[in-house]
């Protein structure tokens, strides 16, 4: 999604030469592809579930799904302004996050809810265009890093058995 973000922040700078709803479903097609075959890779693992995992795994499946329904079908409809479907999506972020930070007792991942809220009111309080830049900024700093700590924290955890 970043890719979108800054493709989207170079199209609106260079007169809109690439259409955002081309950028957009080819990005979305494209998670949501990575999305089934990560699924059935894990789901072909066999691997061992916890509670917690499966937990998590329902809470961050429901709110990629309730952002897609805001994201798309409010866009799509006009019911959700540009700018405030942006916040509204940051909201959603914030709410897994705080969840997420709760159920693996992790205060570090608490506090990217708390920094996806304050992104969320920056964004209700700029302009389309600038709520890319925050955008990317967000997704750089509270998503994809945090990920790749998460994701590095539990292939330690996996494999200092």
């Amino acid at each position: 999604m970043i890719i979108c973000l800054i493709l989207s922040y170079y199209s609106i700078t260079n007169n809109n030469i690439i259409i955002g709803e081309l950028i957009w479903g080819i990005g979305f097609g494209c998670a949501w592809i990575f999305e089934f075959f990560l699924y059935r890779y894990q789901r072909n693992k066999n691997h061992d579930s916890t509670f917690s995992g499966n937990i998590l795994s329902r809470l961050w499946l429901a709110v990629l799904i309730s952002m897609m329904i805001v994201g798309v079908f409010g866009g799509l409809r006009g019911v959700i302004d540009e700018g405030a479907g942006s916040g509204i999506l940051a909201v959603f972020l914030a709410i897994g996050y705080l969840v997420s930070g709760t159920i693996l007792n992790s205060k570090w991942v608490k506090l990217l809810g708390l920094g996806w809220w304050a992104g969320s009111i920056l964004i209700f309080y700029s302009t389309n265009f600038n709520s890319i830049l925050i955008w990317i900024f967000l997704m750089i700093f509270l998503q994809f890093i945090p990920g790749v700590i998460l994701l590095i924290q539990e292939h330690k955890k996996r494999y200092s058995k």
